[in-house]
């Protein structure tokens, strides 16, 4: 009964993982490709600038946008 009756309660995905592993992340533009790998780069040197990490996947998903 709590689990049906409790207030909305969001998810989190493992961006971070995913970020770390994004060797298979490829990007047809190649100016996206390289900011990507400057911006992965950064982020896996100085990991406490957690702000990166969202540029990234906006980054990554604005390319596919344009893809469609």
């Amino acid at each position: 009964k709590h689990l049906i009756y409790r207030k909305k309660w969001g998810f989190s995905i493992p961006l971070e993982k995913w970020l770390k592993e994004s060797d298979s992340w490829k990007f047809e533009d190649q100016n996206h490709h390289e900011t990507f790998k400057n911006l992965q780069k950064n982020y896996l040197n100085n990991s406490e600038d957690s702000f990166i990490y969202n540029r990234l996947y906006a980054l990554k998903c604005l390319s596919e946008y344009e893809n469609v």
